[in-house]
């Protein structure tokens, strides 16, 4: 394995992932001073449920997020929710889930079966 830290640049060390990344699958390739060494193509983007949908892929039944982490407001009526959660001292602080592209599947939507004759 290579002796310097900066040299890891096809290969990732947990302590390196950003709060939506995570290594799947966990195959280690080595060690580097007692940590576990992984190949950098393991390390999966994480996005929330909501933006897979802007994507066009929806999560899969039965799935459970990856990791949790603090939602964040991107709307004011989002921004006043977390306001109001965050003053309240006995909630929770919310979080929203993570899921991979492979617990997700393409979004196929419903079909149309009228049309109205004001559309065409």
């Amino acid at each position: 394995m290579r002796l310097s830290l900066t040299l890891f640049a096809s290969y990732a060390l947990e302590r390196h992932l950003r709060k939506d990344e995570v290594i799947h699958p966990p195959q280690e390739v080595g060690k580097f001073r007692g940590e576990p060494v992984f190949p950098r193509a393991n390390v999966q983007r994480l996005r929330a449920a909501e933006t897979w949908l802007h994507e066009g892929r929806v999560i899969t039944v039965g799935q459970q997020p990856l990791k949790r982490v603090e939602q964040r407001a991107h709307t004011i009526n989002r921004k006043r929710a977390l306001e109001l959660a965050k003053a309240d001292a006995s909630a929770e602080v919310p979080t929203q889930g993570l899921y991979a592209e492979w617990q997700t599947e393409l979004y196929i939507p419903d079909t149309v079966i009228e049309v109205s004759s004001k559309y065409l």
